[in-house]
């Protein structure tokens, strides 16, 4: 009993070590995709949604530091509202805390 609660704790910890990862991934000559990690599964674990919002406002953050390094503009759907499950009132105020105080031109899509 004791290995698998080590094994738990182990996966639980390589889980939350994953939330806040940003992966940039250049598809063209001045365009890049940032895949971030911001939510834990797809699906409400005890009415919880997946979104992680303290790990998308770190991922919002690290991205906005890239993006002033490039002078990039940001162009994205309503992150985290789908599947994830997250309210639009509360991602748009981290996209408003990180990415717009850093003054930078963002646009979501409606899709």
């Amino acid at each position: 009993m004791r290995a698998a609660t080590r094994a738990g704790a182990h996966h639980a910890a390589a889980r939350e070590a994953l939330l806040r990862y940003v992966l940039l991934v250049d598809v063209d000559d001045g365009l890049s995709v940032a895949n971030m990690i911001a939510q834990h599964g797809v699906r409400p674990q005890r009415d919880v949604p997946p979104i992680r919002y303290d790990a998308l406002a770190q991922c919002l953050g690290s991205l906005a530091e890239h993006a002033q390094g490039v002078s990039a503009s940001i162009h994205m759907p309503r992150i985290g509202c789908g599947l994830a499950g997250g309210k639009w009132p509360e991602v748009e105020a981290i996209i408003q805390r990180t990415l717009c105080a850093a003054g930078l031109s963002v646009h979501v899509y409606d899709l």
